[in-house]
C-alpha cells in the first residue's frame, strides 16, 4: 500500500469521525447554562421547614475577574429537598464545588446541626472543608450583604472567618471540623458569629458604592437616586457561639473568646489592655499591648483524683500605647519593668480562671482537655472517669496552673 493511498485512508476516518460527533457536540449546552455556580449558601428555619439561599455567581464578559452574584431561596423538609426548590427556581444544578461558605441562621442551630448538615457531609456535591459561620440574624441577609460587596471581593465572608482564625480568635469551624468535633467525647465545637447592620443615610446617588469602617466593620451601600438609603455592613465583633452535641448552648462575647483563646495554640495575635495600672513612672494608666506571638504547652497530671493541668505560655508582647492620667504617653521610652510584667501574668491567670468557671457552668469542653489528658495520661484519665457518676462531667474538677514568660519585643 503506498504512502498516498494510507494518508486518504487515515483522512476519511477522521472526516466520519467529526461527521458522527461534530453535530451532538455542537447541540450539546455549555456547562454554565445546565449549572449554577455557588459560592455560599445560607441555611435558616422557617417553621417546621428549612430555609436554604445560595449565593450564585453570575459570570460577566471581561479582562479581569470581576464576577456578580444573586441570593436565591427556597425552602423543603430537608437540604436535599431546598436544594431542589432553588433548582427549580433557577432552571439549573446548583454547583457546590466552589461552596466556601456556609452561613447558620440563629434559629436553625437550636436544632441538631448534625442532622441538618448530615445530607451535605455524605453527599459529593461540596467539599468538607467549607467554613462555617453563625449569624444572629438570617443567613439570606448575610449572603446578601455579602453579595452587595466589591465584585472582585466575593471570598469576603472567607476572609474574615480565615483572620479571625489566625489572628483574633479560633472561631473558624469548618464542615468536616464540626462532624470530627461531634464524634469527640468532649462533642464541642465553637462557631464564629458574623452579622449585618443597617444605617441610613440622608442622600444617595445612582450606582454602587463601597467603603470600609472602623470596629471591624465592612460597609456596601448600592440602589437609585433616593432622599434616604441604607447601608448594610458586616458586624465581626469577635463573637462567638458554643455547640454541645450538635445543638447551640450558650453565646459568647469577644472578651469571653479572647480568655479561651490563652490555651489555644493556633491563637497567635491579639491586644492584652491593663487598666488602671499603676508604677514608679505611671498613676493609673491604661496600657495597650500587642501579642505579637504565642508559645503554649501542656503538662497534664491527676493528683488525688483531681485533674491538673498545668499550661506554661510564652508571649512575644510590645507596647502600643499608653494613657497616664488623660496624657497619651509617647513608647519609645522602655516601660517594661517587673511590675508591668506581673500585671500581665495576672491578667492572662485570671482570664483562664474565668474561662474554665465558663466552661463549668455550662459543662462544656472547647479546650481540648478530654484529649490532652487522654492522650498524656491514658490509664490515669480512665481511672478518674471511672470514678465519676457521669463522666460527661469531667471538666467540674478540673484545675488550671498558668505560668506565663512575657517577652518584650521592642
Amino acid at each position: 500500500m503506498d504512502k498516498a493511498l494510507k494518508y486518504r485512508i487515515v483522512a476519511w476516518v477522521v472526516a466520519i469521525f467529526f461527521l458522527i460527533l461534530l453535530p451532538s457536540a455542537v447541540s450539546v449546552p455549555s456547562q454554565l447554562q445546565t449549572t449554577a455556580i455557588v459560592s455560599g449558601i445560607g441555611i435558616d428555619k422557617e417553621g417546621e421547614e428549612i430555609s436554604l439561599s445560595a449565593q450564585i455567581l453570575i459570570p460577566q464578559p471581561s479582562t479581569s475577574y470581576s464576577p456578580k452574584s444573586t441570593v436565591i431561596s427556597g425552602t423543603g423538609k430537608d437540604l436535599m429537598d431546598a436544594i431542589s426548590a432553588v433548582e427549580l427556581k433557577t432552571g439549573q444544578n446548583l454547583g457546590l464545588a466552589h461552596c466556601y461558605i456556609i452561613v447558620l441562621g440563629d434559629e436553625i442551630c437550636n436544632d441538631n446541626l448534625i442532622e441538618t448538615l448530615d445530607f451535605l457531609m455524605r453527599s459529593n456535591i461540596m467539599g468538607n472543608n467549607t467554613a462555617l459561620i453563625h449569624t444572629s440574624k438570617k443567613a439570606e441577609d448575610i449572603l446578601k450583604v455579602s453579595s452587595q460587596f466589591s465584585e472582585s471581593d466575593i471570598n469576603n465572608l472567607q476572609n474574615i472567618a480565615k483572620f479571625n482564625k489566625e489572628n483574633y480568635n479560633s472561631a473558624s469551624t469548618s464542615l468536616i471540623e464540626l462532624f470530627s468535633e461531634y464524634a469527640l467525647p468532649a462533642s464541642a465545637s465553637v462557631i464564629g458569629t458574623i452579622d449585618s447592620d443597617e444605617s441610613s443615610n440622608g442622600q444617595s446617588s445612582g450606582g454602587s458604592e463601597e467603603s470600609s469602617g472602623s470596629g471591624g466593620e465592612s460597609s456596601a451601600q448600592s440602589g437609585g437616586s433616593s432622599s434616604g438609603s441604607s447601608t448594610s455592613a458586616f458586624k465581626n465583633e469577635g463573637k462567638a457561639i458554643v455547640i454541645k452535641n450538635g445543638k447551640k448552648i450558650l453565646n459568647l462575647e469577644q472578651e469571653d473568646v479572647m480568655k479561651f483563646n490563652w490555651l489555644d495554640s493556633e491563637t497567635q495575635k491579639g491586644n492584652i489592655l491593663i487598666e488602671n495600672y499603676s508604677d514608679k513612672d505611671l498613676q493609673n494608666a491604661t496600657i495597650g499591648i500587642r501579642q505579637m506571638a504565642k508559645r503554649i504547652c501542656f503538662n497534664p497530671k491527676i493528683t488525688n483524683n483531681t485533674p491538673i493541668l498545668e499550661a506554661n505560655i510564652t508571649l512575644e508582647t510590645r507596647i502600643e500605647s499608653i494613657e497616664n492620667g488623660g496624657k497619651i504617653q509617647s513608647s519609645h521610652k522602655n516601660y517594661y519593668n517587673d511590675t508591668l510584667v506581673s500585671a500581665i501574668k495576672t491578667k492572662v491567670n485570671q482570664d483562664i480562671q474565668d474561662a474554665l468557671s465558663l466552661a463549668k457552668e455550662y459543662n462544656f469542653d472547647i479546650m481540648d482537655i478530654y484529649a490532652i489528658f487522654n492522650s498524656n495520661k491514658t490509664a490515669d484519665w480512665k481511672k478518674y472517669l471511672s470514678s465519676l457518676d457521669n463522666e460527661d462531667n469531667y471538666i467540674q474538677n478540673l484545675e488550671i496552673v498558668v505560668n506565663v514568660v512575657v517577652k518584650n519585643k521592642e
